[in-house]
């Protein structure tokens, strides 16, 4: 790729950083990111055509992704403010949401990986959730949790990250009357034994259809989020607190997850 002033295309490679050598089409896919941080901060870095459209809706994502989580954040604080919630606990469970998803929006995510699926008890909740580095995962609860009591209850590896988080995303909208509204699949006022039987249940129907028809779902960046609902909405009688649905079942026109 040069360093000059000509507009860039899809097909021309990088000469810098670690994707050096790789096309922007190539980049796009595996870290979109990277891109809106190099055209944001390489004054040489111009697109043109299909790349720029693609760097266009990559930026507005990112707005809409830090954006959402700032509402989220919000709303995590004002739930853990109602008077029968010790100063304690809010503080507490204020701080682990920061840094947790702090960390997890830092990294990049490697969809065809290993991940576990897994599920916690803390206090008077029940936690379900997915990672791709369980041991640095339990420290981190360790640490936040140090004085209160929690414990790991159910712990399953799957081959690949896309279906991890599409099993979670399922359980989510199924049991989104009771996951504590605006948090990362938090849920009150059941038994983990109900809460690990719909995980079960879930991954059989999945296992019934195959996986593989859900694979496309995670090629839509942070689109992916309003797929997941309309999928648990229509095929797995899933919960939504909106009406409006984007539901397509259709696979992209490309394999490149744009």
């Amino acid at each position: 790729m040069s360093r000059g002033k000509d507009e860039l295309n899809l097909d021309s490679k990088l000469a810098f950083g670690k994707y050096e050598g790789k096309s922007i089409r190539q980049v796009f896919d595996e870290d979109e990111q990277y891109i809106v941080w190099a055209a944001e901060t390489i004054d040489s870095f111009k697109l043109e055509g299909e790349a720029k459209r693609l760097l266009d809706e990559a930026e507005r994502r990112l707005k809409r992704s830090n954006a959402r989580a700032e509402i989220e954040l919000r709303s995590f604080v004002e739930q853990f403010k109602r008077p029968d919630r010790s100063e304690r606990k809010e503080r507490i469970f204020i701080e682990q949401f920061k840094k947790l998803d702090q960390s997890e929006r830092k990294g990049k995510i490697d969809w065809f990986g290993p991940a576990d699926f897994y599920l916690i008890v803390v206090d008077c909740w029940v936690k379900f959730g997915i990672t791709s580095k369980w041991e640095n995962r339990k420290y981190f609860y360790q640490e936040q949790f140090k004085n209160i009591e929690w414990e790991v209850v159910q712990r399953v590896e799957y081959p690949s990250r896309w279906q991890a988080e599409f099993l979670e995303q399922m359980v989510v909208h199924q049991l989104r009357p009771f996951v504590t509204p605006d948090t990362h699949e938090w849920v009150e006022h059941l038994r983990t034994e109900i809460v690990w039987a719909c995980v079960l249940q879930t991954k059989a129907k999945i296992e019934e259809v195959g996986w593989s028809k859900y694979e496309y779902i995670h090629r839509h960046g942070d689109n992916r989020w309003e797929f997941y609902k309309d999928v648990a909405m229509y095929e797995f009688n899933g919960h939504s607190e909106s009406d409006i649905h984007l539901y397509d079942d259709r696979e992209p026109e490309n394999d490149d997850g744009f």
